[in-house]
């Protein structure tokens, strides 16, 4: 009989539109650092060969239903979550077997993110814009897990939101942009438009905020008269360049000169500026706080970091926010913001893909600080 090690390990996993990753993380002084022992897989190779592309169900049915309680997945809904939990066991295996070196069981604290709204529990996603309903994901995820040998070293924790996790990771890994402050937040431009706003130390969601507060793919920009989401996102961009006929991926064509897919890049950098400040003026106006740094991560942030983009991602959202805070903005905002110029600081391209990982694994950090109080 193989014996289970005794030390658990940790582990957080990206559950994203298309593709899902598990890291293993260690603490380090109270922060979570990536060990490097990762596996990643996309939904859709788990289909079956000839299988065509799994299409959700049109967001208009689902939120009808969801508005009824009366949440009823599709066969091929319940099909495809189910092949998603198992993606999930394996890639958690995998890495698991890169880090301890044995081919298994292992003992793990596993914490996830996952896309879409949940139910109050965390235990399932009732609405998911680009992938299957699933209100019984966690369960069969754990049980998943179990099956390839993954002994949990306590019950999975409720599914994060993507948003949420890459916060969290930003606030506690050693290289995070979102430590050392009070007040931040923070946009990830994947498949879709995530956020996760820091106030007062505190990560939490955007609609944690407040009923007034809407998310980012529910706001329309008045600029451009299209969904933020559509615009801002690497998802919303690839779109738009295969829309236009462009052939491979917008960013490579950026990087090779393609005047049209550069300009994508400036109007995505554009409506990224219009809701940062958006989210400056609406914070201060609410709660009298003026935000000390944005974080802009996932592929959006990377694109940002890369200086052979700089006049179509960096320079052009920096310049329209110095400009757009200077024309909305009051004194108090703009003292901190613009005082006697532009403050690049105040913007970071966050190029830590790992980060919704790392924010999955942090509940283990509370779960840990919590456990020693109550020792104490």
């Amino acid at each position: 009989m193989v014996r289970v090690r005794d030390e658990a390990m940790l582990v957080g996993v990206d559950g994203g539109a298309t593709s899902v990753r598990a890291h293993v993380v260690v603490e380090e002084i109270g922060l979570l650092v990536d060990t490097g022992c990762s596996a990643s897989l996309e939904h859709a190779d788990l289909r079956p060969a000839g299988l065509a592309p799994f299409e959700p169900l049109a967001l208009a049915v689902q939120q009808a239903e969801h508005a009824r309680g009366m949440i009823q997945p599709t066969p091929e809904e319940q099909a495809e979550s189910a092949r998603r939990a198992r993606g999930v066991a394996r890639v958690v295996a995998e890495a698991l077997r890169a880090s301890s070196g044995q081919s298994g069981p292992w003992r793990a604290r596993v914490g996830l993110c996952w896309p879409g709204l949940k139910d109050d529990a965390g235990a399932g996603v009732l609405v998911a814009k680009n992938g299957p309903r699933a209100p019984r994901l966690l369960a069969d995820i754990a049980e998943a897990l179990r099956a390839v040998g993954v002994e949990l070293a306590a019950q999975l924790p409720p599914l994060m939101s993507d948003g949420v996790a890459c916060g969290l990771g930003e606030r506690h890994a050693t290289t995070g942009a979102l430590r050392g402050i009070d007040h931040g937040w923070y946009f990830g431009g994947g498949t879709g438009l995530a956020e996760a706003a820091l106030v007062d130390g505190r990560v939490q969601s955007i609609d944690g905020l407040g009923p007034r507060w809407k998310r980012a793919w529910e706001l329309v920009s008045r600029s451009f008269g299209v969904g933020f989401e559509e615009l801002v996102s690497a998802g919303g961009i690839e779109a738009a360049w295969r829309r236009q006929g462009g052939a491979g991926r917008a960013v490579d064509a950026a990087l090779a000169g393609d005047s049209n897919a550069r300009e994508l890049l400036r109007r995505g950098a554009a409506a990224l500026a219009e809701l940062c400040v958006e989210r400056i003026l609406c914070l201060h106006a609410q709660r009298g706080i003026v935000l000390q740094r944005i974080v802009v991560g996932q592929r959006t942030g990377e694109w940002c970091a890369d200086p052979r983009l700089d006049d179509c991602c960096a320079a052009v959202l920096r310049a329209e926010l110095a400009a757009r805070l200077l024309q909305e903005a009051p004194d108090g905002v703009l003292r901190q913001w613009l005082p006697g110029g532009e403050r690049p600081d105040r913007v970071v391209a966050s190029t830590l893909r790992a980060a919704p990982a790392l924010g999955a694994a942090s509940v283990w950090l509370t779960a840990q600080a919590e456990e020693a109080l109550a020792r104490a």
